[in-house]
């Protein structure tokens, strides 16, 4: 499976992503709108957190009229410490169980039983957000998708805010997604580069509990 690379902002509030998607360039390059739609997002590990020791994120993201499960491998090395680069596989499923077993089947590697070991798989975060996209074609030959998700981060009994935009390259190169980002940093206010991923800010909740 190629490399699924993505970039996410941080935003304040909703007027960033309001600007954004209001623009002229979307308006015009704009290849399809995704409605507002709320989802939860449950990342699972083992007690033992033999994923999280190898870097590897499993969910389960409920949809409401379908349930997908979703396997993302260590993060690769990239040129912009701001950029996610990552293996990941999804299938549709009933469950986390099923989910495990239908990725494996769909490709993802089959190391995942061994890492699990037969252990049960419990939650360890969720993510309740109301999610909105659209898909862009912002230069020729870099095909993108936006989406902005606003909701809360729960792990252990603490929360966070969570309000992002997450840009993923759908197709062309990488070198031309940076300059796109760049740009719309120049031109709308309120945003900052977020360097985590949802589920590691779940887990440095985690560890603030315990401190």
């Amino acid at each position: 499976m190629p490399l699924e690379l993505k970039m996410k902002l941080r935003m304040a509030d909703t007027s960033s992503a309001d600007y954004i998607f209001d623009s002229a360039e979307f308006n015009e390059r704009s290849r399809g709108k995704s409605p507002a739609r709320q989802m939860t997002l449950r990342y699972y590990d083992t007690s033992d957190g033999d994923l999280r020791e190898r870097r590897w994120s499993l969910l389960l993201r409920d949809e409401g009229d379908r349930v997908v499960a979703a396997l993302r491998t260590a993060p690769a090395d990239t040129p912009n410490s701001y950029l996610f680069a990552r293996e990941e596989w999804q299938v549709l499923c009933r469950g986390i169980e099923d989910g495990v077993d239908g990725l494996v089947e769909d490709g993802a590697p089959k190391e995942l039983y061994d890492i699990i070991g037969g252990k049960p798989l419990t939650e360890q975060c969720r993510l309740d957000i109301t999610r909105r996209g659209e898909i862009i074609e912002p230069a020729d030959g870099l095909l993108i998708s936006v989406f902005e998700d606003v909701g809360t981060l729960s792990a252990a009994d603490k929360s966070e805010p969570l309000h992002e935009l997450e840009i993923t390259q759908l197709f062309g190169r990488s070198e031309e997604l940076e300059p796109f980002v760049d740009r719309m940093f120049q031109e709308i206010p309120g945003i900052e580069r977020e360097r985590l991923s949802k589920y590691e800010r779940a887990l440095r909740l985690i560890r603030s509990r315990n401190k």
